[in-house]
């Protein structure tokens, strides 16, 4: 009778090859992993900057609306860091100044009440505020280029630009 000799389990080499094998495959799942929060956390801080970027438009556009007419004197047009200064109304018809401004990479108004604050949240931060004067024959208006970045996410860059009549105006 001939002996056969069955060997169960797996040589050294096929086992270094299964563990390299796996290694790869579990190198490669976490790569994918961070990957995909990267690029969660850049989506994520896009939206953020848009969200911001809305607000404070509105808020600007509002206000110039409101305005009668752009206080030349105090407002710093066509350039960055730029000031704004709008002559408006209150109420009760008493005259009053909005002013938006840079500060500390921040755009801050100042209200009637003469309280300056951030229309920004503490994660945006301004590149660019750029106000321009638009005359046309029977109104005037205002123009305004928005830059922003996310500070957690600085790669992450939004432009915005909006314009607006002052109802004052005409």
């Amino acid at each position: 009778m001939t002996a056969t000799n069955h060997q169960r389990g797996f040589s050294l080499i096929e086992t270094v090859f299964y563990v390299a094998i796996i290694g790869v495959v579990i190198v490669a799942a976490v790569a994918m992993a961070f990957g995909a929060i990267q690029s969660f956390n850049r989506l994520k801080a896009t939206a953020n900057l848009a969200r911001a970027g809305e607000a404070a438009l509105a808020r600007l556009e509002y206000e110039i609306r409101r305005a009668e007419s752009i206080n030349l004197g105090a407002s710093v047009l066509n350039n960055h860091p730029g000031v704004l200064a709008l002559n408006t109304q209150l109420t009760d018809g008493t005259p009053a100044t909005v002013n938006f401004f840079i500060q500390n990479d921040t755009l801050m108004i100042t209200d009637t009440a003469g309280i300056a604050y951030p229309l920004l949240p503490l994660y945006a931060s301004t590149t660019e505020f750029i106000a321009r004067q638009i005359t046309a024959s029977s109104s005037s208006g205002v123009a305004v280029t928005l830059k922003l970045y996310d500070l957690r996410q600085p790669e992450s860059l939004a432009s915005f630009m909006t314009s607006a009549v002052m109802r004052g105006s005409y």
